[in-house]
């Protein structure tokens, strides 16, 4: 899944605003079997804050161990995550 912009698009995103893509395990977690583009997820228990999500990746493996289980995954861009200017 994945929200692209396009010149159909309705709107475009503001220049700051929080997305997020998650992994497929984490979307999964949260949201089912459903689409969770422009749902939102709150991270962070004071004052959490609120991310759009905008995409959902593949899981990862590591080199480390690839039989263990998937983490849950969030990537976020580093210029739109609170306190980086």
């Amino acid at each position: 899944w994945c929200r692209c912009a396009t010149s159909g698009s309705p709107r475009p995103p503001p220049a700051r605003a929080r997305v997020a893509i998650l992994g497929e395990a984490m979307a999964s977690k949260y949201f089912g079997v459903g689409n969770p583009i422009g749902k939102y997820i709150t991270l962070g228990l004071r004052n959490g804050v609120r991310y759009e999500i905008v995409g959902v990746a593949r899981d990862t493996k590591y080199q480390r161990n690839l039989r263990a289980k998937t983490p849950l995954e969030l990537y976020v861009p580093y210029f739109g995550s609170p306190g980086v200017v």
